[in-house]
């Protein structure tokens, strides 16, 4: 008796850190809008971050290599004409957006979406583009237009930072509405939006003045998702990216402890691992042509060489007369 009350102290024990550990070391990500492309229902599984990156480059058409631990179906002759991925430190506070989502294990990295802008494979046919970063916009035409938009909401939450980002989408979603860019442009539009409000507007607002900001945020996710499906005919794909304020502490520390630069981690893990230096891929094709190209090589100076040796030169031939001639008596 005292034993099965131990296994199930034991599990209850389990059960009640698991939300510490998904929290402290996991993303959420929830799709907003995906009409276009059909995605499997979340499960207890992990997705990890470079399943997500990947996901998105596949439904954009960057790629035709899928996830491979998440499948994704849809029409690839009607690719999503716009991507938003909207990124929420501490947005588990945001629960009326979506019921269910995906648990993302971030391997202590941040989501580098900002690849999906600087590609090179529709940088030649003008694609539009805007990324908020610290309550701040930069992009194309689009952003410009968000930067000297008149917006005629008021946003009532004080914290600055929050209210300055809740601005901008709004002000976004007025640019896109009116934009005749986002209408005709065959290339797919990205919205890259990072909201960092939220942690400082929980300390600076009392309890009530934090209900408020968040249902103001959610509000202004929500109406920018609706002006996105409307502009693109329903040809969207929204996603909402949440992480915990102390998850990204722990990654800043470590991207600080850690090395500084790619060449430097990957100088750390070839010492870690005892690695001097890395076979690369092509390695046997390139050893079968060198070898295939030294025997044929040997092989023909061998019959070149075997033939003069066998070779009975005739009495008019030059190699006859340089071998037999005699110097001349006086």
């Amino acid at each position: 008796m005292d034993y099965r009350f131990l296994n199930m102290a034991y599990i209850y024990a389990i059960l009640a850190i698991l939300p510490l550990m998904q929290e402290s070391l996991c993303a959420e990500l929830y799709f907003l809008a995906s009409k276009q492309v059909e995605i499997p229902e979340p499960t207890a599984t992990f997705l990890t971050k470079a399943d997500v990156m990947q996901a998105n480059k596949y439904m954009l058409g960057l790629t035709a290599e899928t996830p491979l631990t998440w499948a994704i179906e849809g029409d690839v002759f009607r690719r999503p004409r716009a991507l938003a991925v909207v990124s929420v430190i501490n947005g588990k506070a945001l629960s009326n957006l979506s019921p269910s989502g995906y648990v993302v294990s971030t391997d202590g990295e941040d989501f580098n979406h900002e690849e999906l802008v600087n590609n090179k494979v529709f940088s030649d046919e003008g694609q539009e583009w805007i990324l908020m970063q610290n309550a701040m916009l930069e992009g194309s035409q689009i952003a410009s237009d968000a930067q000297n938009t008149l917006l005629g909401i008021q946003v009532k939450t004080k914290s600055e930072p929050l209210r300055q980002e809740i601005e901008n989408l709004y002000k976004i979603a007025e640019s896109i509405s009116k934009s005749k860019v986002a209408r005709t442009r065959n290339t797919p539009t990205i919205f890259i939006i990072n909201v960092n409000g939220l942690p400082a507007a929980e300390q600076e607002l009392s309890e009530n003045g934090y209900k408020l900001a968040i249902d103001e945020l959610e509000n202004a996710i929500r109406h920018l998702i609706s002006v996105l499906r409307n502009t693109y005919n329903d040809r969207v794909i929204a996603e909402l990216i949440t992480e915990s304020k102390s998850e990204i502490k722990k990654r800043q520390k470590r991207q600080k402890n850690g090395p500084k630069s790619p060449s430097d981690r990957i100088m750390k893990l070839r010492k870690d691992l005892n690695v001097y230096q890395f076979t690369p891929t092509s390695y046997p094709a390139t050893f079968g042509i060198f070898l295939i190209v030294s025997i044929a090589l040997s092989l023909t100076v061998l019959f070149v060489a075997v033939g003069l040796w066998n070779m009975d030169p005739g009495k008019d031939s030059i190699i006859y007369r340089m071998v037999t001639t005699r110097m001349k008596k006086d």
